[in-house]
């Protein structure tokens, strides 16, 4: 089961909270609910040459950023775009759960359709994009097929270091369902993807973000990203 109000946060120093988020805006595709004239309103979407079709969660996250001398807390909000066709089953359900007042974020997609989405966190204060300083965690929940087995969901997660399935992961030595694989996209690009097994397993993924890696590794020239892996059932 979920933690209280669906919050799980490894990270001491980063926080993404859904539950405490507004979303100012719910435009995926351009296919609303939301007036593509609301964009107007966001500072981000009316100073950037960005894509006003998107779902904008504000007041989603905070960061704390230690120096020698003091810790400052920065505030980020959250874009999510469709870089590809966007194909939904509802888009009122986009946004969050439970009438836009719940702890999960929600991007409804047809069966049978893929797309390419673009996570932004953006600085609260500038409007500008924000790159977290630190290591954060990002879940991915409900990750199943038909029961058939057809209508199979998948993902894709591209220049990651590495993943662990919950077998590993904390020690949980919960049996996944998913099937992770390695596949090279069109720009050459090495990816994991993660593909659901089994029906109604409802399967967790989580992605952890790292800026800096404090690792043996070696001759890195992309911001390093390592997704964890874990069933939710």
């Amino acid at each position: 089961a979920c933690p209280p109000l669906g919050i799980f946060n490894v990270s001491s120093v980063t926080f993404i909270d859904f539950q405490n988020s507004t979303v100012l805006l719910s435009n995926l595709g351009g296919l609303g609910p939301s007036p593509v004239e609301e964009a107007a309103n966001i500072r981000f979407l009316a100073e950037n040459d960005v894509s006003p079709q998107g779902i904008y969660y504000a007041g989603i996250g905070t960061e704390e950023i230690v120096t020698f001398e003091d810790t400052t807390t920065l505030f980020f909000d959250l874009y999510v775009t469709n870089k590809t066709a966007y194909v939904p089953n509802n888009v009122n359900r986009n946004g969050k759960r439970a009438n836009q007042a719940g702890d999960f974020g929600v991007v409804n997609l047809a069966d049978n359709q893929a797309c390419e989405f673009e996570y932004i966190f953006v600085d609260r204060l500038s409007g500008a994009r924000y790159t977290l300083q630190n290591s954060f965690q990002f879940f991915f929940f409900d990750l199943d097929t038909g029961l058939e087995g057809d209508l199979v969901e998948s993902f894709e997660i591209c220049d990651a270091l590495e993943y662990e399935t919950s077998v590993e992961f904390r020690n949980y030595s919960v049996p996944t369902t998913l099937n992770v694989s390695i596949v090279t996209n069109a720009e050459g690009e090495s990816c994991f993807l993660f593909t659901a097994t089994a029906p109604f397993s409802g399967a967790l993924a989580q992605l952890c973000y790292l800026k800096y890696c404090a690792c043996n590794v070696v001759d890195l020239d992309f911001e390093p990203r390592i997704p964890f892996v874990a069933p939710y059932i």
